[in-house]
């Protein structure tokens, strides 16, 4: 059904303020982190039909208020300048698509072209091209799940450093779940997807060897700091001794006769 061209539906209007409320909660958004907020899926589920981006509705109906920003990590929203003292308040909208006037990219169609295509272009085209296929503002189920093993992988790993890029890709519930994401002959790696799709989880670094490190964003680094110092203060700290009497023949010595100054003798 068309949305009329000079005001919000009540159920417009829901969803505006599930997402006017976020934003001004949170300031800027990564598009995918505002689509799982649970106020803005129960609105949108009663407005949007599936195939229907959240950013084409977002751009068409709302785009007085929201920003849509298309940077290197992803798409990321923005209230407009002085909106975020407004975020209560209702109103018309300018624009007249209504939300049903666009689709979402194709969700399973796309990768086999990028397949067959990829002879024919750069490497960077066809990765371009790859994402494209994939929706903006969600996650295909194969991608939930390649998602879900990589956080898994994190919250399992018990050793102090964290964990090389190159350790998670032998995983195998992470290596599975990216030849469902990734087909063969797509030239997208685990860092590409991750960079693209998980940005706003998930960062990486390079330790001090140079090898690809990655965890929780906002907390990497502080945790490579923290291994870091540690490594230092046991680096610095002297030798332990062996004991304070006689030398380590007296100490010996010492252990068959029950006597001796050594530190090896039963006190």
């Amino acid at each position: 059904r068309r949305l009329p061209d000079d005001e919000l539906t009540p159920q417009e209007l829901d969803l505006r303020q599930a997402v006017l409320d976020l934003l001004a909660a949170k300031g800027t958004s990564p598009l995918m982190e505002v689509a799982k907020d649970r106020a803005v899926q129960q609105a949108r589920s009663v407005l949007l039909p599936p195939e229907v981006p959240l950013r084409t509705w977002l751009e068409a109906r709302v785009g007085g208020e929201v920003e849509v920003i298309k940077e290197p990590k992803g798409i990321v929203l923005r209230l407009r300048s002085g909106d975020a003292s407004m975020a209560g308040a209702g109103g018309s909208v300018t624009g007249s698509a209504g939300a049903g006037a666009g689709t979402g990219a194709g969700a399973g169609a796309g990768a086999g072209d990028v397949a067959a295509g990829n002879s024919n272009g750069s490497p960077e085209l066809a990765k371009d091209r790859f994402f494209a296929t994939l929706p903006e503002d969600s996650f295909l189920n194969e991608e939930e799940g390649l998602r879900e093993a990589l956080l898994n992988f994190l919250g399992n790993w018990k050793q102090r450093e964290p964990p090389r890029l190159s350790q998670a890709v032998i995983d195998h519930e992470v290596s599975r779940m990216k030849l469902l994401v990734i087909p063969k002959g797509i030239p997208v790696s685990l860092k590409d997807w991750i960079d693209r799709r998980m940005g706003a989880e998930l960062e990486m670094l390079q330790d001090e060897r140079g090898q690809l490190v990655f965890g929780e964003r906002d907390k990497l680094q502080a945790q490579m700091s923290a291994v870091a110092r540690k490594r230092l203060r046991e680096e610095e700290a002297p030798a332990p001794t062996r004991g304070g009497g006689g030398g380590a023949g007296e100490a010996r010595g010492g252990m068959g006769k029950g006597g001796g100054g050594g530190g090896y003798g039963r006190r």
